[in-house]
Formats: structure tokens, C-alpha cells, sequence
């Protein structure tokens, strides 16, 4: 009986949070009945009076006629009654503080939902959370229920390259390092090195030659669908996808039974990668869009202060970090303390250029390896506060993501290339891993398992929807292309990039990250015949 009971009350609350969610979608809706509200009720209000005229005219009675001010006082009353929709909350709240509870509320949604029924990584209902709310949403623009500035406001509200790029990713990163424990990634230092490192210049230079030669032979097939891209634009949009997203690949090796340092080599990576891949990006979009000659030196120099500028920053957050740490025992403090550290480092990084994403890996890995100052139920409060901040912070991150798709330029060409070349993605990410190891003993190659592994274990996530995002942004484009040439890039090769970027992360997750557990299983059975 008490499960029939909590079973109902469970359908009870799921109803009542759909109800919720759907009163969100519907932000013109109650503005648009309240318009044909007073228009029947102004329509019903002239009937009478006239009908009224008429009976007067035939009896030979005549009253004075009500004023038309106060017929329309009439008529409005209903309307006074209803409330004024949830545009008029969006207004009176404050767009940021509506778009941010929209955002956050589906997410609990969403998050409740996996954890009662589903139980798969928590980003991947996310994504797909807010990708159905975005589609819904289009719907009721479509059918005109919801009026078409809606989609504009919320969008506008944030910029979501600038909310991943200098604020969530942060967050995430110093978050996933404090967790790792530095003793046990020594023993895959090489591994994580490579990858993150040579591993991503091969994989940009493999994939996005790839990517050339897909545009290449569709243009062939389909011509003037796609306009051709030059070979530096698709090291360009290599770069954008070759991010792995740390935190969906955390979650994922956490719930596979893989061997510990094959996981290690995993996580690692996908905490370094996000940061080289960021430079390499910026680099690449520099000798895209310039109309100048960049010279060697001037990418040497930016490599140098973006890479070794963010080891040092990391070291030096992390000192003072762990100065304070020890000489309080205080849960609060600590917590502020190390908030604290986040926020200013992400300031730093922006003021003196350098990698923000690799400065927070550095002091979260150290910060979590000696902050050894404080009690045991301090540290686990700071520990604790920070796995939810990690949970939290993914699951919106993938909302948000999902909710891109309101703003995508649909084009039938760049979807069926997306869908080529998503299979080259999981290609050049094979033989970046594979052709190192033609130079080296066999000792210290990855194994046949370990490479389908670190292949398929490889996802993509919000790190290059906001890379492609900001491809178009002042903060990269500013005076490097202007007049036809940036109208050329604004209309037709931004949107592309964007559209594509997004599909190739929606099947990266999806594809990879629901069967990661099944590719892991079938490998550890192929490794023990093979023993």
C-alpha cells in the first residue's frame, strides 16, 4: 500500500512539474487569450447596446446611452482579472533572473526525472532536456501561440560561449581536479601528456583534413549547398570539436568497470585537453580570419604566455589557496576560500591572457592533493560542497546546450555532412592515438582494447558549441575581416559552423556516452580471451 501511495504521490508531482514546465513554454499564450478576451467581450458589449437601441427605437423610449468610457471599462474587467502572462513576470522579474530560473528549474526537472526512472549520465537527459523544451518552444513560435521576441529575450539574456568559456568551464574544471588524486595520476603522466598535448595537434590536423575532403567531394555531389571552406577553415572547425568534455567523461568512468589506469588517462586528458584545445583554437582562427601575415614568432609567443602563463597562475592561486586553507579550520571559510580562488583566477586569466581552464585544472589538482590543513569534517564539507557545485554546474551547462537550439540555422546540406563526418571524428581520434605508437616499443603502446577505448570514451561536449559560438564574437573577429568578406562569414560559413558543431556534440553524447559501459564490457571480455 505505502508503494501504491508513493508511486501516486510520484505521478502526482511528475504532473505537477510538467504542468510547470508547459506553463513556462507558454509565455505569450495568456496575453494572447486576454486579447481575444477583450475583443469578444468588446464585440458581446456593442450587440447589446445595439439591440438594446433597437428595442428603445420600437417602444419609444430612449435612454441615455452608456459613455464609451465606461464600456470599455466594462469589457476590461474580465481582462483585470486575469493575470498579465509571463511576459509581463520576464519584465517584472528581470530577464537574467527569469531566463537563470527557467534554466535551472527545468534541470531539477530533468535531474529528478534520470534519477527516478532512467539512471543514465545525468548530462546526457540534460541536453536532451533542453533540447525538447527548445523544440516545444519553436512549435508554439511556429504556430504563433508564442510570440517570436520570446526566443530573442532569453537568448540575448546570455551570451552562452562567454557564460561556458569564462564562468562555467571554471567551475567544472577546479571541481573535477580536486578530485583527482595526484599519486595515481603520476602513474599515467606520459599517457595524459600525450594526449593532451600531440595527440590534439594530430587529431585537428587528421580530422580537419578530413573535413576538407567531405566538403570537398559534397560540393562535387551537391553543389552550391555547402560554400567550399579552405583547408586552414576546417583546421578551424577541428579545433572546436577536439575538446573532450571533462566532466561527462568523469561521470562516465566512474560508472565503468575499466581498468584504473586506462580511467586515469581518460579523466587526465580531459581535464589538460580543454585548455591546449582553447589555445590551438585561437590560434587557428587567427590564421583563418586575419587579412595580414601572422608570423611564427607572434604564435610562439601566444602558445607561450596562454600555456606556461596558465601553469603559473594555477601554482600561484593554488599557494595562496593553501596558505589560507591551513590556517583555518572554519567549514564556511573554506568553502568562501576556495569560491574565492575560482572566481579571482578566472579574472586573472582574462586580464593577463593566459589559459583560465588550464590555471584552474593546476590549482585544483594541487589544492585537493595538500590542502591537508583543517578537520576531517571541514575537508568533507568542502569536498561535498564542490561534488554538488560539479553536479550542478554540468547538468545546466547541457540544458543550456540543448536550449542552443533555438538559435540554429537549419540547412539540410550541413546536416547530412555533420552526420559524415561525425565517423571521422572517431577516426582521426584512433590514429592520433595509434601512429605515436609506430615510433616507440611495444612496451609502451596502448594496447588494441585500450584504443577503442580511449576512442570511444573520447566525448564532445559544451566546450565546442561555445568555441563555435565565439568563433563570430567582437572578442575574436574584431579587426581581422570586415565589409563582404565578414558579411560572407556572418551569413553563410558562422551559421554552418554553429549548426554542425552542435550536431556533432548531440551525437557524441548520445552515440558514445549511453554506450560506453556496453564498448567497455566488450573489450574487458576480448582482452581476457586474448590472455
Amino acid at each position: 500500500m505505502g508503494l501504491i501511495l508513493s508511486g501516486v504521490a510520484e505521478l502526482v508531482f511528475f504532473g505537477y512539474a510538467l504542468a510547470a514546465m508547459l506553463m513556462t513554454l507558454a509565455t505569450e499564450y495568456v496575453d494572447i487569450l486576454l486579447a481575444a478576451f477583450g475583443q469578444m467581450a468588446s464585440e458581446h458589449s456593442e450587440q447589446m447596446m445595439e439591440a438594446t437601441r433597437a428595442q428603445q427605437e420600437a417602444s419609444g423610449v430612449v435612454q441615455t446611452p452608456i459613455p464609451g468610457e465606461k464600456v470599455e471599462a466594462l469589457t476590461s474587467v474580465g481582462a483585470a482579472l486575469v493575470p498579465q502572462g509571463l511576459s509581463e513576470l520576464n519584465s517584472a522579474v528581470g530577464g537574467l533572473e527569469f531566463a537563470l530560473a527557467v534554466v535551472v528549474s527545468l534541470t531539477a526537472l530533468a535531474a529528478w526525472i534520470n534519477d527516478r526512472f532512467f539512471r543514465v549520465p545525468a548530462a546526457i537527459v540534460a541536453l536532451v532536456s533542453g533540447a525538447v523544451y527548445a523544440l516545444v518552444t519553436l512549435l508554439l513560435v511556429k504556430t504563433g501561440v508564442v510570440d517570436s521576441n520570446y526566443l530573442k529575450n532569453l537568448l540575448e539574456t546570455y551570451q552562452f560561449q562567454d557564460l561556458v568559456l569564462h564562468g562555467l568551464l571554471g567551475f567544472i574544471l577546479f571541481a573535477a581536479a580536486l578530485q583527482v588524486d595526484l599519486g595515481k595520476l603520476r602513474s599515467a603522466a606520459w599517457g595524459i601528456a600525450y594526449l593532451s598535448t600531440l595527440g590534439v595537434v594530430i587529431f585537428i590536423l587528421l580530422f580537419g583534413t578530413m573535413i576538407w575532403c567531405v566538403i570537398t567531394g559534397m560540393n562535387y555531389v551537391w553543389p552550391g549547398e555547402i560554400k567550399p571552406f579552405v583547408w586552414i577553415g576546417c583546421i578551424v572547425m577541428a579545433a572546436i570539436i577536439a575538446p573532450t568534455d571533462a566532466a561527462a567523461v568523469i561521470s562516465i568512468m566512474r560508472r565503468v568497470k575499466a581498468p584504473e589506469k586506462l580511467r586515469l588517462t581518460v579523466a587526465g586528458e580531459s581535464l589538460f585537453n580543454d585548455a591546449v584545445s582553447i589555445v590551438l583554437f585561437l590560434v587557428a582562427a587567427q590564421l583563418y580570419l586575419s587579412t595580414e601575415s601572422v608570423h611564427a614568432g607572434d604564435i610562439a609567443l601566444q602558445l607561450t604566455r596562454e600555456l606556461v602563463g596558465g601553469f603559473v597562475l594555477g601554482g600561484v592561486l593554488a599557494l595562496i589557496g593553501l596558505g589560507m586553507l591551513r590556517s583555518t579550520i572554519n567549514s564556511s571559510t573554506r568553502v568562501l576560500i576556495t569560491l574565492g580562488i575560482v572566481l579571482a583566477g578566472t579574472c586573472a586569466a582574462i586580464v593577463l591572457k593566459t589559459s583560465g581552464p588550464l590555471a584552474m585544472v593546476v590549482a585544483g589538482i594541487l589544492i585537493g592533493e595538500f590542502a591537508k590543513g583543517g578537520t576531517p569534517k571541514s575537508r568533507h564539507t568542502t569536498a561535498s560542497f564542490w561534488d554538488v557545485i560539479d553536479q550542478a554546474l554540468n547538468g545546466i551547462l547541457f540544458m543550456l546546450l540543448g536550449l542552443e537550439l533555438l538559435q540554429l540555422t537549419w540547412k539540410p546540406a550541413v546536416i547530412i555532412a555533420s552526420f559524415v563526418v561525425f565517423w571521422f571524428i572517431l577516426v582521426a581520434r584512433y590514429l592520433s592515438l595509434w601512429l605515436p605508437g609506430l615510433l616507440v616499443g611495444p612496451e609502451n603502446r596502448f594496447s588494441q582494447g585500450q584504443l577503442i577505448l580511449l576512442t570511444w570514451c573520447g566525448l564532445r561536449g559544451g566546450v565546442s558549441v561555445a568555441l563555435a559560438l565565439a568563433l563570430g564574437s567582437e572578442a575574436v573577429i574584431a579587426g581581422m575581416m570586415d565589409g563582404e568578406m565578414r558579411e560572407k562569414f556572418d551569413t553563410h560559413i558562422h551559421p554552418s559552423i554553429i549548426l554542425s558543431a552542435f550536431i556533432l556534440v548531440t551525437m557524441s553524447m548520445l552515440l558514445q556516452g549511453l554506450t560506453a559501459p556496453m564498448v567497455v564490457r566488450w573489450v574487458a571480455r576480448r582482452e581476457e580471451k586474448a590472455d
